[in-house]
């Protein structure tokens, strides 16, 4: 049996062009959820004289950076990617018209974002067209970071990853909580359930942040690229004893939201209550 479906190529190409084509083949759309999220996250964080900035994990070609950023939808982005006059630019003209599109969608109210991803090709792109306002490439989970990263890390208020765990898990999360002086950020995660998010969870509460799930959040992430992929899902669901929801009875990879943050910041607002109105209905 395969695991789960292997993006490596996409994720290292030097433009995004088979990125949204091949993951937009596959129904992707978790990047929609965790926008929606992790705005709303980022607008309620109690940060002083300066606004927030967000640390996106995975963050490839910033996808996140730009639906939190921009009244775009990946449909949007997929069908700019995969017209026939974009595909046959070079990618000098693509990072052009990509800071053309951005800028004429950017939002008033963006965010700050720092993406980190160990793709180099996929974090230079997404910084020289502007999703990115600053780019950490560094696989945290069998290095060390150098004191250039941990003073980047350093400046998160929020960090995000949608799907990533798995990929990366707690010894790239103790490296970038352990990054900040004084409060630790919070952190939000939208996380398969074939995966979970218990060994992270148990990380960061070593680090002062109590992590609560989002009762009744379940997303649709893609769709299984095939059989394979299916039959190894409803395995591992089966090894940690969960039973298959809906979603993925139909076919889909699901998500769950997990919110890690400060026991004071719990113990002042319910994450039920934090998350009222922020939720997308599947």
């Amino acid at each position: 049996m395969t695991e789960k479906a292997d993006f490596t190529d996409e994720y290292n190409a030097a433009d995004p062009r088979a990125y949204y084509a091949n993951l937009g083949s596959l129904a992707y759309q978790v990047p929609e959820h965790g926008a929606a999220v992790f705005r709303h996250l980022a607008e309620v964080l109690d940060v002083e004289e300066r606004p927030p900035t967000v640390l996106d994990v995975c963050c490839s070609y910033g996808i996140n950076a730009a639906l939190m950023n921009h009244d775009l939808s990946f449909d949007d982005l997929r069908r700019h990617y995969t017209s026939p006059e974009v595909r046959a630019m070079s990618r000098a003209e693509l990072v052009e018209a990509d800071r053309a599109l951005l800028a004429e969608h950017r939002r008033d109210d963006a965010h700050r974002v720092v993406g980190l991803d160990i793709s180099e090709a996929a974090v230079g792109y997404a910084v020289d067209v502007g999703l990115l306002d600053g780019g950490i490439v560094a696989d945290l989970e069998t290095e060390a970071a150098p004191s250039s990263v941990v003073d980047a890390m350093g400046q998160a208020d929020l960090v995000t990853v949608t799907g990533g765990i798995g990929y990366v898990n707690e010894r790239t999360f103790d490296q970038i909580v352990a990054a900040r002086d004084g409060a630790p950020p919070w952190v939000a995660a939208l996380t398969l359930r074939w995966i979970g998010f218990d060994d992270v969870a148990r990380s960061l509460e070593d680090q002062g942040l109590v992590t609560e799930r989002v009762d009744g959040y379940a997303v649709r992430q893609r769709r299984f690229a095939d059989a394979s992929e299916r039959d190894h899902v409803f395995s591992a669901l089966d090894e940690k004893g969960l039973e298959p929801t809906p979603l993925e009875e139909d076919g889909w990879h699901c998500a769950e939201l997990f919110v890690a943050r400060p026991a004071a910041a719990v113990d002042d607002t319910p994450v039920q209550e934090l998350m009222a109105g922020a939720i997308v209905d599947e």
